[in-house]
């Protein structure tokens, strides 16, 4: 898991959003609960203009905390 969030973190602090999604869904698979993580895909994926999947994962991550600050 921690390869894959570092990984996809990188690649998205790079712009490479494509390869940061991919790394970000991987680990996501190990822990899908990963707020961080999660948070880190929705923001790539708004890079992305993927919006519909940005506000999905944006929305579960506040949903699960509120507070959420990144």
């Amino acid at each position: 898991f921690k390869a894959l969030y570092i990984r996809g973190n990188s690649y998205f602090k790079k712009d490479n959003l494509s390869s940061a999604i991919r790394d970000l869904t991987a680990a996501l698979r190990l822990k899908p609960q990963h707020l961080d993580c999660l948070y880190y895909r929705g923001m790539a994926y708004s890079k992305a203009e993927s919006f519909d999947l940005a506000l999905a994962d944006l929305s579960s991550v506040l949903e699960q905390n509120p507070d959420h600050v990144n």
